[in-house]
């Protein structure tokens, strides 16, 4: 009864070389994971950015520029009331206090827009 037994031995560089490829593999692994965490970051700094920006308007149009356009049309109103003011101006300070309405909701939505970004790029919720 023979009973044989082989066994792979680097012996002549065989085994190295698969080795040095095997190596040089998981470089290349790690660097373009690397590169795509960077990547990811990058996007989730700059979406951070834009919605922080977003919210920062939203902020401005809410607590100071829609609240004093309001206090100037009712202002114009009363003024027109008392035959201080004529009906062009009020109709000015109206369609002002509509503009800046509106600006209030396009920034709502540019803000709303900013956060779907940045849960996006951040993988949910930051």
């Amino acid at each position: 009864m023979l009973v044989s037994l082989a066994v792979d031995l680097p012996l002549f560089g065989r085994g190295a070389r698969r080795v040095a490829a095997a190596r040089a593999r998981v470089a290349a692994e790690e660097a373009t994971a690397t590169a795509l965490a960077r990547q990811v970051s990058a996007e989730v700094t700059a979406a951070r950015r834009r919605w922080d920006a977003a919210t920062r308007r939203v902020r401005g149009l809410t607590d100071e520029l829609v609240p004093a356009q309001e206090r100037a049309a009712a202002l114009t109103r009363e003024a027109y009331r008392e035959g201080e003011a004529d009906l062009v101006t009020v109709i000015q300070t109206e369609r002002d206090l509509l503009e800046v309405r509106g600006e209030q909701v396009d920034a709502e939505v540019d803000a709303a827009e900013a956060w779907a970004d940045l849960e996006r790029v951040a993988g949910g919720a930051p």
